[in-house]
Formats: C-alpha cells, sequence, structure tokens
C-alpha cells in the first residue's frame, strides 16, 4: 500500500495551529481525521549549547563561543529557533544579520 497524501504541519504557535485547523468543529474538512502531534520541549542551556555545537561540527562550521552564548539567550532554548539560527549562521556567518533578522 502506498500513501501518497500525508501532509505534515510545524508550528512553534500550538494555540494558532488549534484555532486554525478546527479538529473538534465537525464543520471542519479535518473534522475526524488522524492526527499525531509530537511536542518538543524547550531545550536548557546545556542542551541548546550541545545541539549548536554539534550542527555547527556537522557543518564545518567554527562559530565564536560568544556567537554561541548570544543565541542561546536570545532564543531561551525554543528549538526552531535555534535550527533556523544554525542554518543561517552556517550560510551566512553575519551574527549581527540573523539577530536583526530574527527580533
Amino acid at each position: 500500500m502506498i500513501i501518497d497524501r500525508i501532509t505534515v504541519l510545524v508550528t512553534s504557535e500550538v494555540g494558532m495551529l488549534e484555532d486554525f485547523l478546527r479538529l473538534d468543529d465537525p464543520s471542519s474538512p479535518l473534522y475526524g481525521r488522524y492526527v499525531h502531534r509530537v511536542e518538543v520541549r524547550r531545550f536548557t542551556e546545556e542542551q541548546s549549547r550541545g545541539f549548536l555545537r554539534k550542527g555547527f561540527k556537522e557543518e564545518g562550521v567554527k562559530p565564536a563561543e560568544s556567537d554561541i552564548e548570544m543565541a542561546i539567550d536570545l532564543f531561551d532554548g525554543i528549538v526552531g529557533w535555534l535550527v533556523l539560527f544554525g542554518r543561517l549562521y552556517s550560510d551566512w556567518k553575519d551574527l549581527r544579520w540573523i539577530i536583526d533578522a530574527a527580533v
């Protein structure tokens, strides 16, 4: 059996997603559909540090330790923001531009 109609939604704003999907509303096209939630809680400072260091190592990027610490303080363990920071930093290596774009 081949399943070719799977949709994945990713969000950091759970309440907004719930309102948009209207899963409990019988008039919603998604009412009664199977939903599987995967919750990712905020990382601790140490988890954030390890996550960024490992990602940068895989990318062959060597950021200044102060840049990692600034990202940890700014993004407060929110995984999606840490991922975005890591990707942008790996591509652009311009911390000021990344922070200005994020805030």
